[in-house]
């Protein structure tokens, strides 16, 4: 989303995770290159967010930005 409107959207399948491995972030998945920064949120859904979900978040953290 940028500035409340949808930027694209991707779909993908997969099997239920069974490994307990955690999740990549700042990571490519063949950990080839890392970011280099610093991620100061990370949520994980299981299900996409809707507009409004998105714009909730996003006001609930936006004060720690100076936004």
């Amino acid at each position: 989303y940028i500035n409340g409107v949808s930027s694209g959207t991707l779909s993908y399948s997969s099997s239920s995770m069974t490994q307990t491995l955690g999740y990549r972030v700042g990571r490519r998945w063949d950990n080839y290159e890392t970011l280099d920064g610093y991620i100061p949120v990370m949520m994980v859904y299981s299900r996409a967010l809707t507009a409004a979900e998105v714009t909730t978040n996003f006001n609930y953290h936006r004060g720690r930005y100076g936004v």
